[in-house]
């Protein structure tokens, strides 16, 4: 390739890598469990993003193919950690990743199911994913505060996404039939 050329993909890449950037860590620490874990997994998105640069078409969605890419690394981790942390099982990821790359109207669409499943939630439930999630509370440091062992948390929190994810499952079929 000419130096030019290669200056070029470079200027390009690091342009829309760093217009993205925030955008992509974003998507990638609603995902998983700890900065440090996006932190690594930005890093690798980020590698692989410059490695197959030229499979990227210039004026194409950049941060839907980052995002697949984040996507990719995030259920790869999960596959790796599965019996050493809690994390989202892969259909929430899955459906979590179609959120997140749909368009404005869907997104909206899902959060108002989303916002819906949640109303359904019993009151202890939603206070916990609230302190959870809203405050950014660590699970140990929660279980500590409400006197709850860890793993007594863990399953908990498992239980209630499980909820959630079909009752968003069961609202976009009754959707789809409508």
């Amino acid at each position: 390739m000419n130096k030019n050329l290669r200056k070029q993909e470079s200027a390009d890449f690091l342009r829309l890598l760093m217009d993205n950037q925030h955008q992509i860590y974003t998507y990638i620490l609603k995902r998983v469990p700890s900065s440090s874990d996006a932190d690594d997994i930005m890093q690798e998105v980020a590698i692989v993003l410059w490695e197959k640069f030229d499979q990227f078409q210039l004026g194409t969605n950049f941060m839907g193919w980052a995002s697949t890419i984040a996507h990719n690394k995030i259920l790869s981790l999960i596959r790796k950690n599965r019996n050493s942390r809690v994390y989202f099982s892969t259909e929430t990821i899955e459906i979590l990743g179609s959120y997140a790359s749909g368009d404005r109207q869907d997104k909206e669409a899902m959060g108002d199911v989303l916002k819906k499943c949640m109303s359904k939630l019993p009151e202890k439930d939603r206070s916990l994913l609230q302190m959870r999630y809203n405050t950014g509370t660590t699970i140990k440091a929660l279980a500590g505060r409400i006197g709850r062992p860890v793993h007594g948390l863990y399953s908990s929190l498992a239980r209630i996404h499980n909820m959630l994810v079909k009752c968003v499952h069961r609202i976009q079929i009754m959707e789809e039939t409508q």
